[in-house]
């Protein structure tokens, strides 16, 4: 009997209804190959995992949690951190007990201290002993950090070229690329020296992404389109980008998110509050536009077809209209908004709306001058129109012209449409931090893949300008080919010969390979070699694998 043949019986049992949606699902499955796929990228498991691992591979995932006090038969109020190390099937998945959170993020908040007290060498060049000197301080507290997350797991790392990190807790906002070991001669020597690595947001993530990859005669040639945001004018008046957005195409983008309409109880009734509390003072930079150009002039050079929004052309309509182009690079300032008290604000806050990019028209948006109405040639302010004394049949039949805050919130970007955007290049300072929760580091490096970008380059604190220009032109080298760089490079590859590289200057221009000029950047997602991965069927079942 069909499903609905068995709900009109009013006998009927609930094994009978489960029993017939379960075959209904696995028709479906069976039936429906976008479905399956569907259903499979809802809640990899970790044998899908697995099977996204090569032999030279490994997962290691971090957690947070409470452990188990036997005294008390209860949860522990401390903290502990924990890894399991996933290998390929072959290999049973290993935890590992850290132990005590509190020292793994005090090392973390240390480092970081070290890297701001390095921030005066972007503007003044070191001396030689300087440089060492502050190498080895840092170097010596990520050695201890090193000891704590990553000691305990090497025997369970032999024989593993790349390492995919899914951090969790405080670990999120460090560079592991940047723990370090002395060497016998008395040098240090840091882990992207020894290993790959990759970060993700979770580990699930890499099951999805193999699941969605594709490769060889599967893959459908996309344009090679690249856009290219940055140098914004943030003192753009609210009418000027106006006239920019009005000259924008005016089709409604894809699941593009209103600021106006988030503010309600579903966001949080902060984000007034918060706008008063985002610096309204931020300055060009004639750096910012000379990466554009080289990364422009790299990208023609290459055969892409190239769209470049600078200036005022660098508004957030603009950027939220985007249509999945495979590269997406912005040059801007990043910014994060720092956790209100709850307290004092009576409202939870959603942590999407802390972590923003900064575009044209930030430092003069008032929500006055927000929407415009365009009539004929003019563009006119609300009360504009209410001066003008214009019917409400003239206002409905206006163009309405939203031009946004200038603020591209990490909540925004979720609505943009990335969907086939190979990598998406934050340069900007800290883009890669967010808030801190339970699903990891909430803020754009999750935002742009919830979009549907596969990968992502971003910072965790103030890289100096010179060697950001040198690593990207690098970068492209290397991974689009061009004067110097290997044709045929994946993304990751070329990332990680790039970074090497800026160690390597900064060993021979400094003396000392201080983090500070070259782990700020981080690589997230497909390292642009995964395989594809085809749903498999157990005989007679139905059921995927």
């Amino acid at each position: 009997k069909t499903l609905r043949e068995k709900e009109a019986r009013p006998e009927v049992s609930t094994r009978e209804l489960a029993t017939g949606i379960e075959e209904l699902e696995q028709r479906l499955r069976r039936e429906n190959p976008a479905y399956a796929q569907a259903a499979r990228l809802q809640a990899p498991t970790v044998a899908q995992v697995q099977q996204a691992l090569q032999l030279d591979e490994a997962l290691v995932e971090y957690v947070q949690f409470h452990p188990y006090d036997e005294a008390t038969k209860q949860l522990a109020k401390i903290w502990h951190y924990g890894v399991y190390v996933v290998r390929d099937s072959q290999i049973p998945v290993v935890a590992i007990d850290l132990g005590d959170a509190a020292p793994i993020d005090a090392a973390i908040q240390k480092f970081h201290e070290g890297i701001e007290r390095a921030k005066p060498y972007a503007k003044v060049k070191p001396s030689e002993g300087q440089a060492r000197a502050a190498e080895a301080t840092l170097a010596k507290v990520s050695a201890t950090l090193g000891h704590l997350i990553w000691q305990p797991l090497e025997t369970s790392l032999i024989g593993v070229k790349r390492i995919y990190v899914a951090p969790d807790g405080q670990l999120g906002l460090f560079s592991f690329e940047a723990l370090a070991q002395r060497t016998n001669r008395g040098s240090w020597q840091y882990l992207v020296e020894e290993r790959e690595v990759v970060y993700l947001n979770t580990g699930r993530d890499l099951a999805r992404l193999a699941l969605t990859a594709e490769t060889g005669a599967s893959a459908q040639p996309a344009p090679r389109t690249a856009v290219l945001i940055g140098n914004p004018k943030f003192g753009a008046q609210p009418k000027e980008v106006a006239q920019v957005v009005a000259e924008l195409p005016s089709t409604v983008p894809r699941r593009i998110i209103s600021k106006a309409a988030s503010a309600g109880a579903t966001l949080g009734a902060t984000v007034d509050q918060d706008r008063a509390r985002i610096p309204r003072d931020w300055l060009q930079y004639d750096e910012l536009n000379s990466l554009l150009t080289g990364a422009e002039r790299q990208l023609h050079g290459a055969g892409w077809i190239v769209t470049t929004k600078r200036d005022r052309a660098a508004v957030e309509p603009a950027v939220l209209q985007l249509q999945a182009p495979r590269i997406l690079q912005f040059a801007t300032h990043g910014y994060l908004l720092e956790h209100a008290n709850f307290e004092k604000t009576g409202s939870w806050e959603n942590p999407l709306l802390r972590s923003m990019l900064i575009l044209a028209g930030a430092n003069r948006a008032t929500p006055e001058q927000s929407l415009f109405y365009q009539i004929g040639k003019d563009l006119l302010t609300e009360s504009e129109v209410q001066r003008r004394q214009l019917s409400h049949e003239a206002r409905q039949q206006a163009r309405h012209i939203e031009v946004g805050d200038g603020i591209l919130t990490a909540y925004e970007v979720t609505g943009m449409n990335l969907q086939g955007t190979e990598l998406v290049n934050l340069t900007a300072c800290k883009t890669g931090l967010g808030t801190v929760t339970p699903e990891g580091i909430v803020g754009l490096r999750q935002a742009f893949f919830f979009a549907g970008a596969r990968a992502l380059t971003t910072s965790l604190w103030e890289v100096p300008v010179a060697e950001t220009t040198r690593q990207i032109g690098d970068f492209y080298a290397r991974w689009l080919g061009g004067t110097g760089g290997k044709l045929g490079m994946t993304r990751y590859a070329a990332f990680r010969q790039t970074q090497l590289a800026a160690l390597a200057h900064a060993r021979k221009t400094y003396g000392a390979g201080h983090p500070f000029f070259w782990a700020g950047f981080i690589y997230l997602g497909d390292p642009g070699d995964l395989k594809a991965r085809k749903p498999q069927f157990q005989r007679n079942s139905g059921k995927i694998k």
